[in-house]
């Protein structure tokens, strides 16, 4: 089972950070750290809200270790390193659904392939914890 230091250096490998849009960056700079402070990413949503996101890094229950860890090239819920750097277009464009107890998703379903994106987030004191982002694939 690879290590949280392996999907970082396959994630690195994989994106060609010269050809980066600024938000991008900012994703790849979080998900290429596997230990620090929390990350600050501010996203305004399809309704005009403001989502502002806390991303954890060294944690491997929610954020960025748990999206490597158990979503990044990984059978239940893949996500590529592409679609990870581009995942705030599922807040930007995607529906919300709140459930009521402390949570929130995002959704998007790509036309192309009928693939669907879930960002998942988490409502504390602390801020809006980002969860997880996955896709409905099974392969």
């Amino acid at each position: 089972m690879p290590t949280i230091e392996d999907k970082i250096r396959m994630f690195r490998k994989e994106v060609n950070t010269g050809k980066l849009t600024s938000e991008q960056l900012a994703v790849y700079n979080i998900f290429t750290k596997s230990k620090g402070h929390p990350a600050h990413l501010s996203v305004l949503d399809s309704q005009n809200r403001v989502v502002p996101l806390v991303v954890t890094v060294g944690r491997y229950s929610e954020g960025c270790g748990h999206i490597l860890l158990k979503h990044y090239n990984e059978p239940v819920g893949r996500v590529t390193a592409s679609e990870i750097l581009n995942m705030l277009k599922v807040i930007k464009q995607g529906r919300r659904t709140d459930d009521g107890h402390g949570h929130y998703d995002y959704r998007l379903k790509r036309k192309a392939g009928g693939v669907e994106y879930t960002l998942g987030v988490k409502i504390t004191k602390k801020g809006d914890i980002l969860k997880s982002f996955y896709s409905n694939r099974r392969k």
